[in-house]
C-alpha cells in the first residue's frame, strides 16, 4: 500500500503496511490561506492527494489516492496536517506509479461547498506499487517539495508565499474568474452611462 507523508518541519514515526498519508504536526509548518494570503481557510477545510494526467484538464483527469482536511495544533489553525487514508483498494495503486504527487486543497469541507480552491504540485512522484504495502512509502517537504500551482480553467491560480508567523509557506487559494457575460455587461453599462452624459 502507498503511503504518503506530507511535512512541513518534523517527520512522524512511519506505520508500516498502513495505506495513509501523514502529514506534519509541526505548529510552524504550512498553512492553508484564502485568497490574498492574509486570512486563513479554516481547520477542517478538505485538502486531496492524487495524481492528474492531463494539465490542461486538471479537474476531469484528477484521480484521488486519499482525503484529509486542515487541523489545529496548538491553537494555530488551519494547518496541513493530520493523516489521509487510501481511497482506494491496494490492487488500484499501480495506477499511481511513477506519478507526480499533487495536493488538492479547498476553502470548506467539501468540494462542493467551496468557493476557492487551488491545486499544488509537488516535486515527488509515487513510487511503483509492491502489492505488499512496504518500502513503497514517500515524503513530500511542504515547504520544499511542494514547489508550483497548476491552473484550474475558469479559476484565478493559487500561489505559495513565504512563510507568516506559525505559517510556514503560506499555500493561497484562488477565486473563481467572473463569467464573461457579467464582465461584458457591467462594461457596456458604463459606456452607455458615459454616452449619455457626454450628449447631456
Amino acid at each position: 500500500m502507498k503511503k504518503l507523508i506530507l511535512l512541513a518541519a518534523a517527520l512522524l514515526p512511519l506505520a508500516a503496511q498502513a495505506s495513509t498519508v501523514s502529514l506534519s504536526t509541526s505548529r510552524t509548518g504550512a498553512g492553508l490561506f484564502l485568497s490574498g494570503g492574509t486570512t486563513l481557510a479554516g481547520t477542517g477545510s478538505l485538502i486531496r492527494v492524487g495524481s492528474i494526467s492531463n494539465l490542461a484538464d486538471p479537474i476531469g483527469t484528477f484521480v484521488e489516492f486519499g482525503a484529509g482536511s486542515t487541523r489545529t495544533i496548538i491553537s494555530t489553525t488551519s494547518k496541513i496536517t493530520g493523516s489521509v487514508s487510501s481511497a482506494l483498494p491496494e490492487a488500484n495503486h499501480t495506477q499511481f506509479n511513477g506519478r507526480t504527487i499533487y495536493i488538492w486543497a479547498y476553502n470548506a469541507p467539501t468540494a462542493g461547498a467551496a468557493t476557492q480552491q487551488a491545486i499544488f504540485t509537488s516535486t515527488k512522484a509515487f513510487p511503483v506499487n509492491d502489492v505488499s504495502g512496504v518500502g513503497d512509502d514517500v515524503t513530500v517537504f511542504s515547504a520544499t517539495e511542494l514547489t508550483g500551482v497548476v491552473t484550474i480553467p475558469g479559476w484565478n491560480p493559487g500561489q505559495i508565499l513565504a512563510g507568516s508567523g506559525d505559517h510556514t509557506p503560506r499555500f493561497v487559494l484562488g477565486t473563481v474568474v467572473p463569467e464573461p457575460t457579467t464582465t461584458t455587461f457591467s462594461g457596456l453599462a458604463a459606456l452607455a452611462f458615459i454616452a449619455r452624459r457626454k450628449r447631456a
